[in-house]
């Protein structure tokens, strides 16, 4: 796909990484994107940065977790 703006192909070409998402729908993404509020695309943006910084999986277990050990590996009524 030719586009007239880069940060239009940048923006497509990581949004169609994910799962299920081709270029079309991530063009869709993109310029639904634009079209939101700036803050709620902010707000977007922020909460997939916390997500991958801050989210791990439990060592004991391996399910999502936002600590090393999640809160039912962390339990003292787990396992009792």
């Amino acid at each position: 796909m030719n586009f007239s703006s880069r940060k239009i192909e940048q923006a497509v070409e990581e949004i169609s990484r994910l799962p299920g998402i081709g270029k079309k729908t991530a063009l869709r993404l993109a310029l639904h994107l634009l079209r939101r509020p700036e803050g709620q695309t902010d707000a977007l943006a922020a909460a997939l940065v916390d997500l991958r910084q801050n989210t791990t999986f439990c060592g004991t277990c391996h399910t999502l977790s936002d600590t090393e050990t999640c809160s039912i590996c962390a339990s003292p009524k787990r396992d009792s």
